[in-house]
């Protein structure tokens, strides 16, 4: 047999494996083979070529045996090297793409993943009022007010949207409510006070009356009498009605006397302190010389004396409250106004001209005239010899006149206001005339020659019109605000929710919910200091204040058995049957507190973030975030960690199960009670529900894992700050900035809830997160917190699509790039917005043959010029204070001015 030589074309392919691995730096994933079914099927084959033992095995056909042996190899090669790529992939925090992966590779640095956030919001309760009969200051009840002690835990739920589920809130605080707290309202009057002038001045004005005075029209005359001082003593003023208007809201009448000027103002605040002596009585003369008409600058003193005295707060309360709006027992009204049923004139003033008089009949008929030819120029009260001989004035007809009426004599700019002191009817003979007529003294005597017999006109049988509190038109805003009523079981720190038309928003609705931060009594009304002050401005009569309002966050406590202890068995684990496990917001440096409690045998043990660290003694325990979505409860060995110990079903959990976005309730979604007291009515949540976040996502990990590291849970520099908020549960977005704060500068820290949720101030979130930072500081760096402010930019394009696509597809493609790369998700605090940022997102989509950027700028912006970037701010000291960073976003919605080429 003749050797053949070999010409190579028998031989395979040259070994390709190990291939080669190189991967450069910021790579999202790497590449971690050795080889692929190809390539380890070419290998193997070549190893056949070059293996001396298997180089009679001349065939490479896929369907002989042993090429089919090397071919399943090359396959499970393949499958074996996918999944190494895999694990390693998984192995680094950049590239794993597997939750559990991360939260693994974050333990190595003693980084747990964040879980879900409860959202919190305030709960308004409202009790039943029947239970007061009637209720409220202005008529207070009998005994000891109605009240329900309402504990931690009462439930109220969310009416749901359609297809969601409802969201189940629990109060984290008691409370005690009451039916008079359902709705306080401000003191809208205060007590009238003349206007003081010089006696004898011009006083026309106008003063307010408290009732529907249908009887006074235009025209009338009215007595006003106002009280003066030593100093300024005020005259009664007869006034002429110039315009009556009604107020039907109000029921009072402004009556304008013509100068459009107050005769009534309000009444100077009082200054005095209050002050009781031992052994007082609850009586009018103890609330007269100790409450009204004084100032307690912390009522509860006021308060404490009565406990002291055996008196009840509620009985001294409603003595407070029927007292409001009346006058002390020795004072006279300030101002009090007269409507003047009677305009008569003097007996006579009708007499014949006495030169017309016959001769005949003048001698012997002088009867009144008294002998004086000139009486009808001069002739007055000084020649009426009934007045000079008694004081009398004789009217012309018979009148009702009765003893203690207010009378005016009025002739011309001569006014002279008195009382009647007596009065008789008789008939009087004179100017050759007789008739009945009605004589009346006066209790003050006038100037008798300025009111003539012919020209006086004598107003009597006066009505007094009750004259109304001044009205307190201002708005309610930050500062103090004085209630209705004397309020004494209000307390400090308790928390009240505001609602009211606000007046500088145009009309809307709007709520606060504020802690009270001082309690004061002054004349006999409660006056409040909040904390944080209100933010807006609201129409007084508008507003009404719960003081029934209590804490509340998201979730449904339950208590279960987690199981039996083994003193034998290190690590014991325990499944938590309800989940996801509810976290709040807390000032620890995650941000968020468990409301897990484990008791092993009656005993509370002690939740740690790692049982690494403790000691075999410790009452330990830690929980773990399961890769099959349940939460475990795990215990020690011994070592690190006491063992529990043994026991028949003697470990029990009480924890509340529920977290999350699921929680965030719109403003007065939440309107379901599941607790129900005798005498609870309703419920609402006056604020929207915030603060929730969901479990960290591995897009949040990653940056959020490292930057603990970076701060160790404390703050030294002014990146720190940054990281330390970044990193905190229920926090999307931190940005920090040295600004000028007005008096120094400060680290402020610009921040965002997830999704662009609002980190409002006076939010627990908020407050957690501020005194976090604070503690994690060591004093020397000054941190505010802010939350952002969102700014939103237009575009207008026209965009000319590949004619061999479906332009409609194309265009929306256009507007999702649009949309998600300038999201909240994508932007930064403070970055500006390029029009070629713009012009480049549009031309990158598929599909785009060009674009013409039509406009771009602000939203709603008027007559501004083009600019170019949009610049968003950095942080800024306002008129109230500091101001966070801006966020620049597109604005949300169809995008209406992006469109297709005509």
């Amino acid at each position: 047999m003749t050797e053949q030589t070999s010409c190579g074309c028998c031989a395979g392919p040259a070994a390709q494996t190990p291939a080669t691995i190189d991967n450069r730096a910021g790579l999202s994933a790497i590449a971690y083979r050795s080889g692929t079914w190809a390539q380890f099927k070419a290998s193997m084959l070549d190893a056949l070529s070059t293996t001396p033992a298997l180089a009679g095995l001349q065939t490479r056909s896929d369907d002989d045996f042993t090429i089919a042996l090397l071919d399943s190899w090359a396959v499970v090669c393949d499958i074996l090297t996918f999944y190494a790529e895999r694990i390693a992939n998984e192995s680094y925090l950049r590239t794993a793409t597997e939750l559990v992966s991360v939260g693994e590779l974050a333990k190595l640095i003693g980084y747990k993943l964040r879980p879900g956030l409860a959202a919190s919001t305030a709960l308004s309760f409202t009790m039943d009022t029947p239970l007061l009969t009637p209720p409220g200051p202005s008529n207070p009840p009998s005994g000891s007010p109605t009240s329900i002690a309402l504990g931690t835990g009462t439930q109220a739920q969310t009416v749901p949207d359609p297809g969601a589920q409802p969201a189940t809130f629990e109060t984290i605080a008691p409370i005690c409510a009451r039916a008079e707290w359902n709705a306080i309202a401000p003191r809208l009057t205060l007590p009238s006070a003349p206007v003081m002038a010089d006696a004898g001045a011009d006083a026309d004005g106008y003063v307010r009356l408290a009732s529907l005075a249908t009887a006074v029209k235009v025209g009338d005359s009215l007595l006003v009498v106002a009280a003066g001082t030593a100093d300024c003593p005020q005259l009664p003023q007869l006034q002429q009605v110039a315009s009556v208007e009604p107020d039907t809201a109000t029921k009072t009448t402004m009556i304008d006397f013509g100068l459009n000027a107050p005769l009534q103002s309000a009444a100077s605040p009082p200054t005095a302190q209050g002050a009781a002596a031992a052994g007082a009585s609850l009586n009018d003369t103890f609330l007269w010389n100790s409450v009204k008409g004084f100032v307690w600058p912390d009522q509860s003193q006021l308060t404490a004396f009565g406990t002291a005295q055996g008196w009840s707060i509620a009985a001294l309360e409603d003595g407070i409250n029927a007292l409001q709006g009346s006058q002390p027992p020795v004072s006279a009204a300030p101002i009090s106004v007269y409507a003047m049923g009677i305009d008569a004139a003097l007996f006579g003033h009708n007499a014949v001209y006495w030169y017309t008089i016959p001769l005949t009949l003048q001698a012997g008929n002088a009867t009144g005239w008294a002998g004086y030819t000139n009486w009808d120029c001069d002739y007055t009260l000084a020649d009426i010899p009934s007045y000079v001989a008694n004081g009398a004035v004789d009217l012309d007809n018979v009148y009702p006149v009765v003893v203690g009426d207010q009378v005016v004599l009025q002739d011309g700019d001569s006014v002279f206001p008195t009382t009647v002191a007596t009065v008789q009817v008789l008939t009087r003979t004179g100017y050759l005339m007789s008739a009945k007529v009605t004589s009346i003294t006066l209790a003050a005597t006038p100037n008798a020659c300025d009111f003539g017999l012919r020209t006086t006109r004598v107003l009597v049988q006066s009505a007094q019109l009750p004259v109304a509190d001044v009205m307190l038109c201002d708005p309610v805003a930050a500062g103090p605000l004085t209630l209705d009523g004397a309020y004494l079981s209000l307390a400090v720190g308790q928390l009240v929710a505001l609602t009211g038309v606000r007046n500088d928003k145009q009309g809307e609705t709007d709520s606060e919910v504020v802690a009270i931060a001082g309690l004061s009594l002054v004349d006999g009304y409660t006056r409040v200091t909040f904390n944080p002050e209100l933010t807006g401005t609201y129409v007084r009569s508008t507003v009404t204040i719960d003081a029934n309002v209590a804490p509340a966050t998201h979730g449904v406590t339950t208590t279960e058995i987690l199981g039996s202890g083994n003193a034998s068995q290190t690590f014991q684990r325990f499944p938590l049957k309800q989940s996801p496990l509810t976290y709040v917001s807390a000032t620890t440096p995650s941000g968020s507190a468990s409301t897990l409690v484990v008791r092993v045998n009656g005993v509370a043990w002690t939740e740690v973030d790692w049982l690494y660290g403790s000691g075999p003694a410790d009452q330990v325990y830690t929980v773990l975030a399961g890769a099959d979505g349940n939460t475990y409860v795990q215990f020690g060995d011994g070592f690190t960690g006491a063992l529990p110990g043994s026991g028949t079903n003697n470990m029990q959990a009480t924890y509340r199960y529920g977290t999350g976005s699921a929680g965030l309730a719109r403003a007065g979604q939440i309107s379901t009670l599941l607790s129900r007291p005798l005498g609870l009515k309703a419920v609402t949540n006056p604020l929207v529900a915030s603060g929730a976040a969901d479990p960290e996502t591995i897009d949040q990990a990653r940056p959020n894992a490292p930057s603990s590291v970076m701060t160790i849970d404390r703050i030294v520099s002014l990146e720190d700050v940054g990281d330390f908020a970044a990193a905190t549960a229920g926090i999307a977005k931190a940005a920090v900035n040295w600004i000028w704060d007005g008096s120094r500068y400060v680290a402020c820290v610009t921040v965002a809830g997830p999704g662009g949720a609002a980190v409002a101030t006076g939010t627990a979130q908020y407050t957690n997160l501020l005194a976090a930072m604070v503690g994690a500081s060591d004093g020397t760096l000054p941190v505010t917190l802010c939350g952002y402010v969102p700014v939103t930019f237009t575009v207008a394009a026209t965009i000319t699509p590949d004619p061999t696509l479906i332009s409609t597809d194309v265009l929306a493609a256009v507007k999702t790039a649009l949309a998600t790369t300038f999201s909240f998700a994508s932007r930064a605090f403070g970055q500006p917005v390029f029009s070629s940022e713009v012009i480049g997102t549009v031309q990158n989509v598929p599909g785009v043959v060009a674009m013409t950027l039509d406009s771009f700028s602000f939203s709603g912006a008027v007559g501004a010029g083009p600019l170019d970037p949009l610049p968003a701010l950095a942080p800024t000291l306002g008129v109230q204070g500091l101001v966070g960073a801006e966020l620049l976003t597109l604005q949300p919605g169809p995008l209406p001015n992006v469109v297709l080429a005509s």
